[in-house]
């Protein structure tokens, strides 16, 4: 934004118990939990880190009761709104065992990139 490029910033936000829950089922490491963070720490931590660009962002959507198709909706109509000829960037995750999806242009492959 203050290199006078128009965005937009999407900050997406659940509650602790479902992150917790999240976390628990997917059986993933928090990326600030270590030998002396605990889970709940490493939470606080983030949240603390991240408050600036929640007061920046244009948009917080709460996912803590929201499914990923919702979550997916809400995103997609966000995006539609965009007047045509303007760049409109998607990312997707997809799994290579399964194929590059069809409608790609570009595929950039993050497999080693650190996982959250």
């Amino acid at each position: 934004r203050r290199s006078g490029i128009q965005c937009e910033v999407i900050f997406l936000v659940t509650s602790d118990e479902e992150l917790l829950r999240r976390f628990a089922e997917t059986r993933r490491k928090h990326p600030m939990s270590g030998h002396n963070v605990d889970l709940r720490e490493a939470m606080a931590l983030e949240r603390q880190l991240l408050e600036p660009i929640v007061y920046a962002a244009d948009l917080v959507i709460d996912t803590s009761k929201m499914g990923v198709h919702a979550l997916r909706d809400i995103i997609h109509e966000r995006v539609e709104q965009r007047s045509i000829g303007r760049l409109s960037i998607t990312f997707e995750s997809f799994g290579f065992k399964h194929g590059i999806p069809g409608d790609a242009d570009f595929v950039f492959d993050a497999r080693s990139l650190p996982n959250p």
